[in-house]
């Protein structure tokens, strides 16, 4: 009787991303694309008048005896980082999501609705019309992107990626 030798293990290859998580992660490009547009247009306003009382007064610091101009700028930086983590996040959770990470789909729902959560009410309260139409925008994209990150197609391949995980870990 001869020897087999040692067992070479059999190795299986990555799960191919769907359709869907292409789509989904060109959805999420978008999210990102439209918060630096909102971004850049806070920015325009903001910078176009820095004595910005009409939005710099219905804030946090508004009646905290501090200078129109030093709260509108301060809005503006706010704006600026806030907007950028945004579209930063948006951007990690499509590669993220791209690889099939299960922990990065339940990350970004509880992100997509706080978004929700902030964006609704501007969308259909009483914003200007620019900021309520990308208000709207927002809530669209982050609708769209919660119903493909759960969809049976995005669901069966993050399975298989876990699975995939499991077995190459051994």
């Amino acid at each position: 009787m001869t020897d087999p030798g040692p067992r070479t293990p059999v190795t299986r290859a990555r799960p191919v991303p769907p359709a869907v998580a292409e789509l989904l992660s060109r959805v999420l490009v978008a999210g990102a694309a439209l918060t630096v547009v909102i971004v850049l247009v806070v920015l325009a306003a903001g910078v176009g008048s820095l004595d910005a009382e009409d939005v710099a007064d219905r804030g946090a610091l508004a009646g905290a005896g501090i200078p129109g101009p030093v709260r509108a700028a301060t809005v503006v930086v706010f704006a600026l980082v806030v907007g950028l983590a945004e579209a930063g996040l948006w951007l990690l959770a499509a590669r993220l999501l791209a690889r099939g990470y299960a922990w990065a789909r339940v990350a970004a729902t509880v992100l997509g609705v706080a978004n929700l959560l902030v964006e609704v009410p501007r969308a259909f309260g009483s914003a200007p019309l620019l900021g309520g139409v990308l208000s709207g925008a927002d809530v669209m994209i982050v609708v769209v992107a919660l119903a493909l990150m759960w969809s049976p197609g995005m669901s069966r391949y993050v399975a298989a990626v876990s699975h995939w995980r499991s077995v190459a870990a051994l």
